[in-house]
């Protein structure tokens, strides 16, 4: 069995979303809104954060969990969230209202570890690099 999908949505709503996508596209998924929901030791293949979490949660996630594991980010509006996500180990965003299909590219991105490529590569629609979107 697959490790599954780290999610942190900023809402019940967003987060149940996430996963149901998740779960309709053979992916299993758990949920975590602080650092200190995360079990020490558990593995993911991958994760997605919401940077608009309360309190700037979002961010400090972003911080805990990209050294170890494949990390997208989700984005509001905000300028320059983006370039600061990547800089610190985001390998991918996906913008609000989110695609589902653009999201389930991005896993599958976030799976390949060998694509990751620098951020200056990645393309501003998808957040993905410009050689596998094809821009």
């Amino acid at each position: 069995m697959m490790s599954p999908v780290l999610v942190m949505g900023s809402g019940p709503w967003l987060t149940a979303w996430l996963r149901q996508v998740l779960t309709d596209n053979g992916y299993q998924s758990v949920e975590a809104y602080r650092p200190s929901e995360l079990k020490p030791g558990s593995m993911h293949r991958a994760a997605l954060i919401d940077l608009n979490l309360p309190d700037l949660m979002g961010w400090t996630l972003l911080e805990t969990v990209a050294a170890d594991v494949p990390t997208a980010v989700i984005l509001g509006a905000e300028p320059g969230d983006a370039s600061s996500a990547l800089e610190m180990g985001a390998k991918a965003f996906v913008k609000r209202p989110i695609d589902p299909a653009r999201l389930l590219a991005v896993l599958r991105f976030l799976e390949r570890p060998e694509q990751h490529g620098s951020a200056s590569l990645l393309d501003d629609l998808t957040g993905l690099p410009e050689d596998i979107t094809g821009r």
